[in-house]
């Protein structure tokens, strides 16, 4: 009875140290395999636009010394897009594999700013004469990430000495690779004299 239960343990130490040998090597001293990225708290980004600044993709095969670096690395390239406050990814290891979690919180993109201008070249000119007359005002009114795809709008109405309405819309990623953008202006004025 003895032996055989000597046998059974040995057996399965062996079992179990063969088994936690693989994982431990694949985890300590190899690569895993990003099997699963999901993205959650992207209400207005669309998700490639979010995979854009990721430094790694869907079944690429990374260094798992290397793992925490990279999604330190995502983390600061999805805040530095500015187009979230927050940005944080969970990992979780199954076998080889790990399954990454992006969790956002968006900013405000819309934003509507006061305006008010001296007509005169500085304020002292202004100052001499402080004349209400030759004060333009109206307002900025910008909105980021429109469509979701990191666009801008900005519309800038103005009245008073000068009239002049601008609108300006940015589209950063024009092109297939994401390399180039455009951007397009328009301006109506009018002077008094």
């Amino acid at each position: 009875m003895n032996k055989k239960y000597v046998l059974f343990l040995l057996f399965n130490f062996f079992w179990f140290y063969a088994f936690t040998q693989i994982d431990v090597n694949s985890y300590v001293n190899g690569d895993v395999i990003v099997a699963k990225i999901s993205v959650r708290g992207n209400v207005k980004t669309e998700v490639s636009i979010v995979l854009r600044e990721l430094e790694f993709h869907e079944n690429e095969i990374v260094a798992i010394n290397q793992l925490d670096t990279l999604i330190a690395k995502t983390e600061n390239n999805l805040i530095n897009s500015k187009l979230f406050n927050f940005a944080h990814i969970e990992k979780t290891f199954s076998n080889d594999s790990v399954y990454l979690d992006i969790q956002l919180i968006e900013r405000w993109y819309t934003w509507v700013f006061p305006v008010f201008e001296l007509a005169d070249g500085n304020f002292n000119t202004w100052w001499e004469t402080k004349d209400f007359d030759r004060v333009d005002y109206g307002l900025l009114f910008t909105q980021e990430n429109f469509r979701g795809r990191r666009e801008t709008i900005k519309l800038k109405a103005i009245s008073g000495f000068n009239e002049y309405l601008n609108i300006v819309y940015e589209i950063p990623y024009m092109s297939e690779s994401k390399h180039f953008g455009i951007r397009l202006e328009t301006e109506v004025s009018r002077r008094h004299n």
